[in-house]
Formats: C-alpha cells, structure tokens, sequence
C-alpha cells in the first residue's frame, strides 16, 4: 500500500487591506477559501505542520498570519458549508488538532521569506514536500517564486482553492512567458515582454499610469 510523504502545507498569506479578503481568505458562498482549503489538505496528507503566513501587514494590533489564523478560528463552526469538508467533529476537537500543527510565522514579509521559512519548518520536522495553498489567482505567482529557490530536496506542490475575489481572479491574471517556441517572432526579438513588464512596476505611479495610457493608445491605434 503507498504511503503518505510526509508533508507540512503552507497556507499563503493576504494582504489585510486586500479588497476581498474574506472571500479569498475564508471563502464564498460553497467556494472554499485557501485557509479552510489549507486544513482540508493537511487532514487528506496528515500533515505535521501548517504554516500561516505572513507578518507582512497589521490590523487590530495583530500581524497578518495572526489575525488569519484568529479569523479560522472564530469561524471553525462553518467548516461544514464546504463539501471538501465532510467531517463532523465538534468544533472542540478540531481546535485541539490544530493546536499541535499550527506555525505562525509572523516574521516574514514577502513570498520568498514566507517560502524560504515554511521549508525551514519542513527540515525541522523531516517533511520531505511542502504545499502550497493560496487563492486561484495567487498561485501561480507562489509557484513561480518557488521554482526560484533551492528547496534542499523538498520537493513543492502547489493547490489552489476554488474562492477569489472581486477582479482578482485566474480570467483577470496575466502570466508572461519568455518566448520558447520555436514559431515564435519573438524567440529572436532584441527585446522581450518579459524583460520590459517587471520594469513597469518599479515607476512611480504618476508615470506607470503615463506609461500604460501611452501604451493604451497605442493598441487602440492597430485595434488591438
């Protein structure tokens, strides 16, 4: 019979200020959020640890990871308006379960130290995979950054939960690639998308915008 790897699940952080957080964080209507999800998988894995991440905003005096993991448990109650959650254990137990696995990290401040400490936390323990959980649209950017760092052979999966929110959705995401195709113009362009779109973010705003409305009114100009 295969056995469980042995795992720890980080549960991706969310920005308090985030338009949406609940809906991201918890869920919405019978979509399930990446913190109800995070517990989900660490039953299906019987996994040592989750980590929730990050200490990279505040509110009501508590720190992201904080403030998350107090909002879970204020609302463990509600698991059962999730179909991935069909157990029926008192709301008691449940917190005593999670007593014993929970990891606040409370320190870290963007994805590549919430990744980097949650794979501290899988060494301590001898996990030898780590998962990712966060909200659909975030996702790829988590396993993006993880791709990018030495994971000292823990090997990273990647779940998403099925709730976002608002225009922070997978339809809404836009994923550049560096051109690889062999039938691509672009393969041999001087100039590449993915080289140009990171520099975007580093304007100031007045000129980002400047930028994006020059660049608009070049599009409408070829109908694109």
């Amino acid at each position: 019979m295969p056995q469980l790897i042995s795992s720890v699940v980080l549960v991706h952080g969310c920005h308090l200020q985030a338009v949406g957080w609940e809906q991201m964080v918890w869920g919405d209507g019978e979509k399930i959020g990446r913190a109800p999800f995070g517990l989900v998988i660490a039953r299906e894995l019987f996994a040592q640890k989750i980590v929730f991440g990050t200490g990279a905003s505040e509110k009501d005096g508590l720190k992201e990871s904080e403030y998350t993991y107090r909002f879970l448990e204020q609302n463990l109650h509600r698991l059962g308006e999730f179909k991935e959650w069909p157990h029926l254990n008192p709301v008691s137990e449940v917190r005593g379960w999670l007593e014993h696995l929970v990891v606040i990290d409370a320190q870290t401040k963007n994805i590549v130290e919430e990744i980097k400490n949650a794979l501290a936390v899988c060494r301590s323990v001898g996990a030898r995979q780590l998962m990712l959980i966060s909200s659909p649209a975030h996702m790829p950017r988590c396993l993006n950054t993880a791709m990018q760092i030495d994971t000292g052979g823990v090997r990273v999966v990647a779940v998403p939960s099925a709730s976002s929110a608002g225009n922070y959705t997978p339809v809404n995401t836009v994923i550049v690639e560096s051109p690889h195709r062999g039938d691509d113009p672009m393969v041999d362009a001087p100039i590449k998308m993915h080289q140009i779109i990171p520099r975007i973010f580093k304007l100031p705003l007045p000129e980002r915008i400047k930028f994006l409305q020059v660049l608009d009114t070049i599009l409408t100009d070829h109908s694109v």
